[in-house]
């Protein structure tokens, strides 16, 4: 796709929310259910990241601590699959050191427990516009790169043909059709 052109209708992968603690989960899905966005829940991490082998998500909001793991270890194996994602970590255990450990963890944002709903919305939808953003600006890099490439063979081609070699003019032509370059 070039660059002004429409730009492709992104699928929303849902928002996948870890947390043990049932009610975090079901107040989460419904208020975002309201939202039109879809949900994922998981209540452990080790169910997350089997999950992961097969799926993304758009956003990740986990608790910190959980039995089975701790959401700033989830974080970490995240972030080494998906450095682009962006991750919530919520906590009714607000202290300094957890809140560092998110931030250079590579968080998104800390959210401590409880929460108010509405400003939680608010902060997993920016997620999703960050995320957004950060698969369209993937998009256009590998654009831009592939229009590199292109542009690359169109002066090799060209060189070819003006030089004294005009016996290839017509097989790479017809390549740098073939390879979406001849024009």
């Amino acid at each position: 796709m070039r660059f002004g052109m429409p730009q492709p209708v992104h699928s929303m992968k849902p928002i996948w929310i870890v947390d043990d603690d049932q009610s975090i989960r079901f107040v989460l899905e419904k208020a975002l259910a309201r939202e039109d966005l879809p949900v994922r829940s998981f209540t452990n991490p080790r169910d997350v990241l089997i999950a992961l082998e097969d799926d993304e998500p758009q956003v990740l909001v986990s608790d910190i601590r959980m039995p089975g793991g701790s959401g700033i270890d989830l974080l970490s194996k995240v972030k080494e699959r998906l450095p682009g994602l962006p991750v919530i970590i919520m906590t009714a255990y607000s202290d300094l050191d957890s809140a560092v450990s998110a931030f250079q963890g590579g968080a998104f944002e800390y959210l401590p427990k409880p929460f108010d709903l509405p400003k939680a919305i608010e902060l997993i939808r920016r997620a999703v516009d960050e995320s957004v953003r950060e698969e369209v600006l993937d998009e256009r890099v590998r654009e831009v790169h592939r229009d590199g490439i292109a542009a690359t063979v169109r002066t090799r081609v060209a060189a070819l043909v003006d030089g004294p070699s005009t016996a290839l003019f017509h097989p790479l032509i017809r390549l740098g059709y073939a390879l979406d370059v001849g024009h």
